[in-house]
């Protein structure tokens, strides 16, 4: 409960750092409402705790990016270690960072190289007693990803094919159509959003990607996309626990929704007020 209640402020902290105050205060508020994130909390998930880690990071690693403070980058490579001591999907994560850092490239986005090596070099410090397990106990470290993996046989049944045609279906499927069957990670086939929050969350997608050339728009797409891949990629897609990285990144989308509702309104009431507006004609 603790873990999931510090997450809202933490998703606060990353839109501040991406963002305007305005859509870091909506993307709390979203977070603070859906089923999902409060579900996992409630049943004390281990998951629970990369949601938090994921917006500290994002961060520290957005307010590097603004400042370019050694700080920043060193603390962000902390949170990012410590990450990967969360929940098995966090392996998933580097994919995520290298195409966001690659697209900033390949749009001429300044990018400081030595900053980011001392990003990663603090993340593999932290992170270096797991990874050093991994190497010696290959097969203890691999097992659980390889069980309910879709290459596995066993899974996709000689047809790795259509199990990825299908899966990746059901994971579109799982924002706002059906989501997670399974009783212990949600309310069973309820999507992440209702019908209204869909709404945001299409009109969000449709506004973020118009904008995909803003680095925090580029970071929340890329990371949703990528963070997917752990349900998509493994049994019993959609999977409210192995998409778990995805949270909070994913609120941003619907804020942004909300967001741009909100700046059309405030232009449409104050074109009204103006035409309304008695107009005067001095002599003198």
């Amino acid at each position: 409960a603790l873990l999931g209640t510090l997450t809202i402020p933490a998703t606060y902290l990353m839109g501040r750092a991406w963002f305007d105050r305005r859509t870091a205060m909506l993307a709390a508020v979203i977070t603070t409402i859906m089923v999902w994130p409060i579900n996992l909390s409630r049943v004390g998930f281990r998951a629970v705790t990369m949601p938090l880690l994921v917006a500290l990071m994002l961060w520290q690693l957005g307010l590097a990016f603004s400042t370019r403070r050694i700080v920043h980058y060193v603390a962000g490579g902390v949170l990012y270690g410590l990450l990967f001591y969360t929940y098995l999907a966090a392996r998933f994560t580097p994919l995520a960072l290298i195409a966001f850092v690659g697209c900033l490239w390949l749009i001429n986005r300044p990018v400081s190289w030595r900053r980011l090596a001392l990003f990663a070099a603090t993340a593999l410090l932290i992170s270096a007693p797991l990874l050093a397990f991994g190497l010696t106990h290959v097969e203890e470290f691999l097992a659980r990803g390889f069980q309910v993996s879709v290459f596995n046989p066993s899974i996709n049944h000689g047809d790795l094919a259509g199990t990825l045609r299908h899966h990746t279906w059901q994971t579109m499927l799982m924002f706002t159509t059906q989501g997670d069957f399974i009783p212990r990670h949600n309310v069973p086939l309820r999507p992440v959003f209702d019908p209204l929050m869909s709404l945001a969350f299409v009109l969000g997608l449709g506004v973020g990607l118009t904008r995909w050339r803003n680095p925090g728009n580029l970071l929340v797409l890329i990371w949703s996309a990528a963070m997917l891949l752990p349900t998509l990629l493994a049994e019993d897609a959609p999977h409210f626990l192995r998409a778990v990285g995805i949270m909070p990144v994913l609120f941003f989308i619907p804020a942004w929704g909300l967001r741009w509702v909100e700046q059309q309104a405030k232009g449409v009431l104050a074109a009204a007020d103006y035409r309304s507006w008695p107009v005067k004609v001095g002599i003198g």
